[in-house]
Formats: C-alpha cells, sequence, structure tokens
C-alpha cells in the first residue's frame, strides 16, 4: 500500500483509491455516521479502522485546535 503522504497514482488497485478518498474526506471534518453512510458500510468500525488513515501532522493539526479553543474559552471566563 502506498504510503498516505505521496500522491496516489494511476497504477494504484480501486481498493486503494476508497481508503485514499475516505481518510481525505474524514479529514475534511465530515461526520462519520455520514462518511460511513457514503461509503456503504453497515458498521462505523470499518469506515474508522479500516479506511481512514491519519498520521502524526494530522494527530498534531487537532491537538492545536483543541487547544486554541480552550484558551479562548478560558480567555472569555477571565
Amino acid at each position: 500500500m502506498l504510503p498516505r503522504t505521496e500522491p496516489v497514482t494511476v497504477y494504484t488497485a480501486p481498493g486503494e483509491w476508497r481508503e485514499y478518498c475516505c481518510s481525505n474526506i474524514a479529514k475534511s471534518g465530515m461526520n462519520p455516521k455520514t462518511l460511513q453512510k457514503i461509503m456503504g458500510h453497515s458498521d462505523i468500525g470499518v469506515t474508522l479502522n479500516a479506511y481512514t488513515h491519519l498520521d502524526f501532522e494530522d494527530i498534531e493539526k487537532e491537538m492545536k485546535e483543541v487547544c486554541s479553543r480552550q484558551v479562548v474559552k478560558l480567555q472569555k471566563v477571565v
């Protein structure tokens, strides 16, 4: 399977295209249940565990966003 940091080539298997698309849609912020329905999965675990892939940069970005929201909340309280 191709690493998620490299562009997908025309020689990629169809299943890898599904994973690539699912991961990118999830990263864009779509509701996981909506994504599950689009992908046609009966179990959300399949969507989240088998088709959605995150890397360190994704985790770092989410943590920074959460922390910045908390700072804003604290500033409003004080």
